[in-house]
């Protein structure tokens, strides 16, 4: 069985996950972090400051990263942070995700997201979003929906909107 998964896994994601592990107090951290990424957008400071807390506790731990620059996201969408400060946190966040672990497809594929909200563009998918999709992100689709979205492509959009969906039934973006 384990030998069928990891060839699978191989076939469908362009190879295995690292696996990204950390002490409990810093996944309870990252987990509450999480949880207010996903259920309440309107709690994404609290995202924020959870997530960095984790980061303080162990600033190895890749997923805290990638789900700060989430959060950042977040703080701009609902004007809940000044745009430059989230933009620097989130945009940091993103980079250091990467530095830390270049195979981690979550990690470019928040890099695009982030990066687009500082320059403004989506016209093309970029180098983080196709890497992305090479490492088998289960969020590429998401980012995928909001480019097809911002071209004014809205069936492609709702088709990668469903696809997301498919692939991660409880991503935050769509819950």
């Amino acid at each position: 069985t384990a030998t069928i998964c990891r060839s699978i896994g191989h076939q469908i994601l362009g190879g295995a996950p690292r696996a990204h592990v950390t002490d409990a107090e810093t996944y309870a951290l990252y987990l509450r972090g999480l949880y207010c990424v996903a259920r309440e957008a309107t709690r994404s400071s609290e995202a924020v400051a959870l997530l960095q807390a984790a980061i303080r506790k162990d600033p190895s731990f890749v997923p805290a990263y990638t789900q700060l620059a989430y959060a950042c996201i977040g703080q701009i969408a609902y004007a809940l942070s000044e745009r430059r400060t989230a933009l620097a946190i989130g945009i940091a966040a993103a980079e250091k995700a990467v530095e830390l672990d270049p195979q981690s497809a979550d990690a470019h594929a928040a890099l695009y997201r982030v990066s687009g909200l500082v320059t403004n563009s989506w016209a093309d998918d970029g180098p983080h979003l196709q890497r992305a999709r090479e490492l088998g992100s289960t969020r590429v689709h998401e980012q995928l929906m909001w480019l097809h979205a911002r071209r004014g492509e809205f069936d492609a959009a709702m088709e990668s909107a469903r696809a997301s969906v498919a692939c991660d039934p409880i991503n935050p973006a769509f819950l």
